[in-house]
């Protein structure tokens, strides 16, 4: 993640995607208190108590995960990444949302 994609929302089009593929957390990003320009993602299933969190930091390429519970959220999210890379990283665009009185449906489009 490069602060260029952050700054571009492309991270909300990851989010969507994990989301989709790995259901049933949240995610928030607080500012990091002690650090400038940084903040520590966190991932939660209140469900399982499982969670991931990283320290994301401009012109860094590599992050530090730590996770735990018996969900490990940082692989599904990860794997979610890679199916998103291999769609050819649709944006938020391609995404229909239909809500009914049935329930919701999440699709992606072909264009």
């Amino acid at each position: 993640m490069t602060d260029a994609e952050v700054l571009a929302g492309r991270v909300c089009d990851r989010l969507i995607a994990s989301g989709q593929l790995s259901p049933a957390w949240a995610a928030a990003v607080p500012r990091h208190r002690f650090i400038p320009d940084c903040a520590r993602l966190w991932f939660i299933d209140p469900l399982t108590g499982s969670w991931a969190n990283l320290v994301h930091r401009p012109d860094t390429s590599t992050y530090p995960v730590h996770q735990s519970g018996p969900r490990n959220l940082w692989d599904e999210i990860e794997n979610a990444y890679h199916w998103w890379c291999d769609a050819g990283r649709p944006g938020s665009q391609r995404w229909r949302i239909t809500v009914t009185a049935a329930g919701q449906q999440v699709t992606l489009t072909t264009r």
